[in-house]
């Protein structure tokens, strides 16, 4: 578990999992039984279809309380000094700042070596570079977010609708719920944004290729 000295709620939602995700959850959680520093929480489906990952964020948001969201993907693991690191950003600033600011770290990827190229270059981007290049990619890897509640609610969490493009009318078209997140609240002055620093990575992001949203997405 982690290292920070506080309670920690851990949301867990079950966006209509086929498998036995659910049940799994349920035993971690009957043998982990809640302490003053930890709660666990499967949190049921709300539909009877999956709504996708945004959609499941916004369900796993909505059933907490917690001032402070630390976003985590299910086949993705973090340090255990992550929350530790993140949240100090967080209360070390001005409340005002804290309250319009995403926290980032590095990561390493899973399996080593894949999307080389974009590790090295998302690790190594300035808060100047993260304005800078937010056309090119999302310059602030959405698995290491780490912000306050009141800017996820703010920002009415993420959008799931589908856009209307021009040559795409036959096809459902989503554009990567992470992205658009991102961008909305870099148009949103006044916006901040930090990475924690650390030189060590927080996070092992797995990659699986051509799972993500952006693969799949028209470059249209």
């Amino acid at each position: 578990f982690q290292s920070y000295c506080g309670l920690i709620s851990i949301l867990v939602y079950d966006d209509c999992s086929s498998d036995d995700t659910a049940a799994r959850v349920s035993s971690f959680v009957k043998n982990h039984p809640d302490t003053p520093c930890r709660r666990i929480k499967l949190v049921a489906p709300t539909t009877d279809e999956p709504g996708g990952a945004g959609f499941a964020r916004n369900s796993a948001s909505k059933a907490g309380t917690s001032p402070i969201l630390v976003l985590l993907d299910s086949d993705d693991v973090m340090m255990r000094q992550r929350v530790e690191k993140q949240v100090a950003v967080l209360t070390q600033m001005e409340d005002s700042k804290a309250k319009r600011t995403i926290v980032g770290c590095n990561f390493y990827r899973e399996p080593e070596g894949s999307t080389q190229h974009y590790t090295n270059w998302a690790n190594a981007l300035t808060p100047e570079r993260i304005y800078l290049e937010q056309f090119r990619e999302l310059t602030l890897l959405q698995p290491t977010w780490c912000l306050h509640r009141a800017r996820f609610e703010e920002l009415d969490g993420y959008t799931t609708s589908v856009l209307s493009v021009a040559g795409e009318t036959e096809v459902e078209l989503k554009l990567a719920e992470d992205l658009r997140f991102w961008h909305a609240h870099l148009s949103s002055p006044p916006s901040f944004l930090v990475t924690t620093p650390t030189p060590e990575p927080l996070l092992m992001y797995r990659h699986l290729e051509g799972m993500s949203q952006s693969s799949r997405t028209s470059p249209k």
